[in-house]
């Protein structure tokens, strides 16, 4: 498609095209376009340079997968199917990142971060967060705080990484590290809970199992009693009648036998005071910052600067090129006419209604 030299008002552009014509407006205003690219750069630049740099360090551990829930899921697996463990007493399952994860998003963690004490490359004395972060309420404070940490979890390896992000490198590792610190206190806290909590189901379970063992081996008697012969009878029925009864005394048997371990192993959770995340790696002081990449986004502003200028020239060359001044005019025309219609019709709709509302009064 061509434009005529009326239509370009230039007769020495009559032969060119579309194309032609943007690219020879780029060099005729191509000072214009350094001009405008250097603007603003200088202005993404100033913008950067304000940016303050922000700091992440990160501790690495591993989670101990012996929570209570976990040893009754066990005991569970390895007897028979019964009525000891049903699927409404038995806790859900989980992995222990999702359990950490629950724990790392409650507030009684956020809490007691917030509460604890910090040092910073600024300040000489140890602060709360709520100074640090110059936010006195409680609420907003935890909002603050969530948006300056992280935990993520590796599925293959099950390492966990908690991570702290501040624009100080100081007040970054040691909010790592107290993160870590909390969230395995945290841990130690609610398993103690647990199995004090799993203490008394077991024990309640042992009276249960014990009365259930005491009546199988009262069935078996009883029915040993009235069949003498079943060592030396041929009778399958009663064979398997005798096996059936043996098989509940010992299946009763074992369970109690799982159910004390399973006490041992509780009263030993709730009397132990060691660490329950395994620390792999402390979060160190960051050398190099971790936001903002300067350069990244000062070159992305010069190329979105130029291309911002280019796109300009060629939309403005294109309007003129498929919309020339005859048909801007005519579609400015049946702008005006279309109004010009649609403002009778609005007054005839007036009048009519004026005209009802008359014959109904």
């Amino acid at each position: 498609m061509r434009r005529s030299a009326e239509e370009s008002g230039s007769p020495a552009r009559e032969s060119f095209g579309l194309l032609e014509i943007c690219l020879a407006d780029l060099r005729v205003f191509r000072r214009r376009l350094y001009l405008f690219t250097a603007f603003a750069t200088a202005a993404a630049l100033a913008i950067l340079l304000l940016l303050p740099n922000k700091y992440t360090a990160a501790a690495r551990f591993l989670p101990q997968d012996i929570t209570p829930g976990n040893r009754l899921a066990s005991l569970a697996a390895s007897v028979m199917p019964s009525d000891l463990l049903s699927s409404s007493i038995l806790p859900g399952m989980k992995s222990e990142g999702s359990k950490l994860r629950g724990l790392y998003q409650s507030n009684r963690f956020l809490d007691a971060v917030l509460k604890r004490k910090y040092e910073s490359r600024k300040n000489n004395t140890s602060q709360t967060l709520y100074v640090l972060f110059e936010e006195p309420h409680k609420e907003y404070a935890r909002v603050e705080l969530q948006d300056r940490i992280k935990l993520d979890e590796d599925i293959k390896s099950t390492m966990m990484t908690l991570a702290a992000t501040t624009n100080d490198p100081v007040l970054s590792a040691n909010l790592a590290n107290a993160c870590f610190e909390e969230l395995d206190k945290l841990k130690k806290e609610m398993e103690k809970e647990s199995a004090a909590e799993e203490l008394a189901f077991l024990s309640a379970q042992i009276t249960k199992e014990e009365e259930n063992l005491k009546q199988a081996e009262n069935d078996q008697s009883e029915y040993l009693l009235k069949n003498r012969n079943y060592m030396t009878g041929d009778d399958p029925v009663l064979r398997q009648k005798v096996t059936e009864y043996e098989a509940r005394v010992i299946y009763y048997s074992n369970v109690l036998v799982e159910l004390n371990k399973l006490v041992t192993m509780a009263e030993m959770s709730l009397n132990r005071d060691v660490p329950r995340l395994t620390l792999v790696e402390r979060a160190d002081i960051p050398l190099l910052k971790s936001w903002p990449p300067r350069l990244r986004y000062l070159v992305m502003s010069l190329i979105g600067a130029i291309l911002f200028g280019v796109g300009i020239v060629f939309l403005l060359n294109a309007y003129q090129w498929y919309f020339p001044s005859d048909t801007r005019k005519e579609f400015k025309d049946s702008v005006s006419v279309v109004r010009s219609d649609m403002a009778g019709l609005i007054d005839r709709l007036k009048k009519r209604n004026r005209s009802i509302e008359r014959i109904s009064s």
